[in-house]
């Protein structure tokens, strides 16, 4: 009987152990939360960076293919396999679809990644949409 009542005191979390886990969480939690923005805000630069190479892989193919002769927005659109071109994440507008000119993005510059020491670039280069 004994053994049973020293079994049953033990057998629970107390309230002081409750809230150290509690506080361990939410320090842990609050330590990543700046890490997982900062991941997503460098993958919406590389993802306009990957638009932009593709933008200038369909203006490369157009020349080879028709060599002299101006493409078109509709004429990249063959290239690209798209229904429309490829929009920046970050809702930056593309430029430079002419061939002959380096395709850029007006939020990311023209790798997907603003100029250094820009107001919006972070240490990395790449376009910090927050500070907007």
């Amino acid at each position: 009987m004994k053994l049973f009542i020293f079994l049953r005191r033990y057998a629970a979390f107390t309230l002081i152990e409750a809230l150290v886990v509690v506080s361990i969480v939410a320090i842990l939690a609050v330590s990543i939360i700046p890490e997982v923005r900062s991941a997503k805000v460098v993958g919406r630069g590389k993802a306009c960076g990957v638009n932009l190479k593709l933008i200038e892989l369909a203006k490369d193919a157009w020349q080879k293919d028709h060599p002299g002769q101006p493409a078109t927005v509709n004429d990249l659109l063959i290239y690209l396999h798209r229904p429309s071109l490829p929009s920046c994440p970050d809702g930056g507008v593309y430029s430079g679809l002419e061939i002959g000119e380096k395709a850029s993005c007006s939020l990311n510059g023209v790798e997907g990644h603003e100029p250094k020491g820009s107001a919006n670039s972070l240490a990395n280069g790449c376009h910090d949409s927050a500070q907007q």
